[in-house]
């Protein structure tokens, strides 16, 4: 799994929201064919939230990171409703993603809970990437 991941719909950190928006649009237009209904909808809602959290670095040091929190829904409408939610939670149960700027373009980095050192294959995939400034 990638270290780094930028904030583009393209990338793997929406991989969820797209399949479940793909999976609103088969759905609305199989639910169509099958009632006979001939104009529907299909709402896709994103909310982001951005949560300071404390982690350790691997000096024992405190440090603050952002956090992202994406929640999205995919609603069909039509004479049915159907629903799917998802949510990128900023936190996979081992690391954190921590959000930064890179050449014009937000991206999130694994984080490790304690900050750790990065391992060289992350290292690789930053080299050469500068922070910007907002």
């Amino acid at each position: 799994m990638n270290s780094v991941f930028y904030f583009d719909i393209d990338d793997e950190l929406f991989v969820s929201i797209k399949d479940n928006f793909n999976r609103g649009i088969n759905d609305i237009l199989t639910g169509m064919q099958e009632k006979n209904v001939y104009e529907g909808n299909l709402t896709l809602s994103v909310n982001i939230s951005l949560l300071p959290t404390a982690v350790t670095d691997v000096n024992g040091d405190e440090k603050q990171i952002i956090v992202p929190v994406i929640n999205h829904k995919a609603v069909t409408k039509m004479s049915v409703k159907s629903k799917v939610d998802g949510k990128i939670a900023g936190f996979d149960g081992r690391d954190y993603f921590a959000i930064k700027k890179f050449k014009g373009k937000f991206v999130a980095i694994r984080t490790p809970r304690d900050a750790s050192q990065l391992t060289l294959e992350d290292q690789r995939i930053l080299a050469g990437l500068d922070a910007e400034t907002d």
